[in-house]
């Protein structure tokens, strides 16, 4: 199995980190481009 782990990132971000209220710019964008 295969992931896509760039997809999994703004899956995480958009389900997660946005959810509760976090609205810095470059936190999230940080979130987005940095690998776990």
């Amino acid at each position: 199995m295969s992931a896509d782990f760039s997809e999994l990132r703004v899956k995480m971000v958009d389900g997660q980190v946005r959810t509760t209220d976090v609205t810095s710019a470059p936190l999230l964008d940080a979130m987005l481009v940095i690998p776990r």
